[in-house]
């Protein structure tokens, strides 16, 4: 059972509310076909918010993590061909989608690091460190991959596992999602044939 409570069907946004307990700890999911927004409670990974503009940037808030990770997106395209070595599974199932940028942000109580940016596609990684006390400048750092800072680089491998893990996670929802709504069609189809 996906615990659903209500749906709500407009023109062009679907809405659907589910009860506590929900596998994936999903308490809402308003969809269209070009963005899906998810509102999760009760995640151990301290995921609550999930904005994904469809094959184009994913963006992933959360609260109360040990690590201090606030925020984390990813801008994409869909893949043209199998070149790049930083991709993801693609919405739709059939080819991948092809990492351009990475970013984390943190909280300033938690880590000395306010951003890191990975520019995958230019080979470029950025962090951005949080404001000091009564400073109007805050310090940044450029790396160039080339550059094999194994911090780094394991940095954004890091980032990179998590985002992969997060949309195999959501395409996962999706299908079991898929799932409960093709056993109640089918079930208001026996039912129509057992009660005319």
């Amino acid at each position: 059972n996906d615990k659903i409570a209500t749906r709500i069907r407009a023109p062009k946004v679907e809405t659907e509310m589910f009860e506590p307990g929900q596998i994936y700890g999903l308490k809402k999911l308003v969809s269209s076909a070009k963005w899906r927004e998810c509102f999760f409670e009760a995640r151990q990974d301290g995921l609550y918010t999930r904005h994904d503009t469809i094959g184009q940037k994913i963006v992933e808030k959360f609260q109360n993590r040990a690590d201090g990770l606030i925020y984390r997106s990813v801008a994409v395209k869909t893949a043209q061909q199998k070149v790049a070595q930083f991709t993801i599974p693609n919405n739709n199932e059939n080819g991948e989608l092809v990492v351009l940028k990475m970013t984390q942000k943190y909280a300033k109580d938690k880590s000395p690091i306010a951003k890191r940016i990975f520019f995958v596609h230019l080979g470029k990684i950025k962090i951005v460190y949080h404001y000091k006390n009564l400073q109007i400048s805050r310090q940044t750092e450029l790396f160039l991959k080339n550059n094999q800072n194994n911090q780094i680089l394991t940095a954004e491998r890091d980032c990179l596992t998590e985002i992969r893990r997060a949309q195999l996670e959501m395409l996962e929802l999706l299908r079991a999602r898929k799932k409960e709504e093709q056993k109640i069609i089918l079930q208001q189809q026996i039912e129509l044939k057992h009660n005319p």
